[in-house]
């Protein structure tokens, strides 16, 4: 919960303490929700009031947005913005760009928040996430940042082990299954279907280990721990280092990954969120023209 200090609060707003105390009393009536919780010590914000105060800041945002658009003036991105990123694609994409963004607009307040998992962006109070897709239907607001097939690979050593296996002309669903000592969790994964010549099939569950990091299951695979199936994205410079053969390509596992910028519909998408989905769009561009 968010403390709040109502004597320096009606300092700044030039009113008795009684006066702002009955305002916010009507306010609480009005809504039919309390906003805050009173002790003898403190005034804390509620879950509610939270929320009530997150959008308060937002419509101030655009109201200051459309008063220096009218004005003529350029207004300078400030205020705090609350990201959420998956942990491989913060890896492999954007900490070595955030420097990028943190000097172009210091006035930003920037909170990252490392996930492994879909967040729930309403009750964490998140502006913007970048959530793996397919996205479940939902009233969040989704912007495509990229795309990427879901490949199987494996280290060089453990694939010359069982070439007979694993890399002759159709490897068998039976083979795949043998190998695949452990595999990346996917929140839509019991709808990946692999396609061969002939028809398709479902995704099998993995037979040992699973794992919610992309980053550690391609680790374990350098490593030797079988083989896996993850997104290309996640394994490209593997790839090109030759750290990760890619094999059984006629096993396509449909649908692709996608990688979405999202944002609750009910939110105002504010000048820095707009500038933060730009942001990640300019990480991937650069990131695609290192791998080239």
């Amino acid at each position: 919960m968010i403390a709040v200090a109502l004597p320096q609060q009606q300092k700044k707003l030039s009113m008795p303490k009684s006066t702002v105390s009955r305002s916010i009393s009507r306010l609480e009536t009005d809504l039919n929700i309390r906003l805050l919780e009173r002790n003898s010590r403190n005034l804390r914000l509620t879950t509610e009031g939270e929320q009530f105060y997150h959008h308060c800041q937002l419509m101030m945002e655009q109201l200051a947005a459309t008063q220096a658009t009218l004005s003529g003036f350029a207004q300078v991105p400030s205020g705090k913005l609350t990201v959420s990123l998956p942990a491989g694609f913060n890896v492999e994409f954007i900490q070595s760009e955030l420097v990028h963004f943190l000097n172009q607009y210091p006035e930003i307040q920037l909170d990252l928040q490392i996930a492994h998992s879909h967040q729930d962006l309403y009750h964490g109070n998140i502006d913007l996430a970048v959530q793996i897709g397919p996205l479940p239907d939902s009233e969040l607001i989704a912007i495509k940042l990229i795309e990427s097939p879901q490949i199987w690979v494996g280290s060089p050593h453990y694939l010359e082990q069982y070439t007979d296996e694993l890399q002759c002309q159709d490897v068998t669903i039976t083979s795949l299954k043998k190998h695949s000592k452990i595999q990346l969790i996917h929140p839509q994964q019991y709808n990946f279907k692999m396609h061969f010549k002939g028809g398709e099939d479902v995704l099998f569950e993995p037979p040992v280990a699973q794992c919610n990091d992309a980053l550690t299951v391609r680790q374990a695979v350098i490593t030797g721990a079988g083989i896996a199936l993850l997104p290309k994205l996640l394994v490209q410079r593997a790839l090109n280092t030759g750290e990760l053969i890619e094999f059984a390509k006629e096993r396509e596992v449909h649908p692709k990954t996608a990688l979405y910028a999202v944002y609750p519909s009910n939110k105002f998408l504010s000048e820095k969120t707009r500038l933060f989905i730009q942001f990640l769009k300019d990480a991937i561009a650069n990131n695609d023209n290192k791998d080239d």
